[in-house]
């Protein structure tokens, strides 16, 4: 998924780039990078747990962080198979040539599937958010961070 903000007073934010670069971005990498630990917290959340997260007599149970416990005999045998998602998102910026980019993303197999923007409407009856719903709630904070970083630039420019 990706998404564009529009950040105002954008043309004078690129000229402070062109005369100041290097003075510039750190100011822009701190905000890209407090907005995605922003996403990054709303995403390791975890909701509450429900029936699949208790033992049901001779059923299997789901334990978050440590995975599937198994029926076995009188008891049950923990098949340890969690991949940690609330643990598993970390971020990534990256800048070449006139570009920065930031990345969130999770090494859980099951992230896209739990999180993700076409998840089954099981994971949203459980209470899980996904990831397109969280940048939308934060979009507003967001552009904030972005906005604040821009003035910063333009004021010690004289912008």
């Amino acid at each position: 998924m990706s998404a564009a903000l529009e950040i105002s007073r954008f043309e004078k934010l690129l000229g402070a780039l062109k005369k100041n670069p290097a003075g510039s971005l750190p100011r822009l990498k701190q905000s890209m990078t407090e907005a995605l630990r922003l996403l990054q917290g709303e995403l390791k959340e975890y909701p509450p747990g429900n029936a699949a997260n208790r033992p049901r007599p001779g059923r299997g149970y789901y334990e978050r962080g440590r995975g599937w416990w198994q029926p076995w005999r009188k008891s049950y045998r923990l098949r340890a198979s969690s991949e940690q998602l609330g643990r598993s998102w970390s971020i990534e910026l990256n800048e070449g040539g006139q570009e920065l980019t930031g990345s969130l993303g999770s090494k859980a197999s099951y992230a896209g599937s739990v999180q993700g923007p076409r998840r089954p409407q099981l994971f949203k009856q459980r209470g899980w958010r996904a990831i397109d719903e969280i940048l939308e709630a934060q979009t507003p904070a967001i552009l904030k961070l972005f906005e604040a970083a821009t003035e910063e630039i333009l004021k010690n420019i004289g912008g």
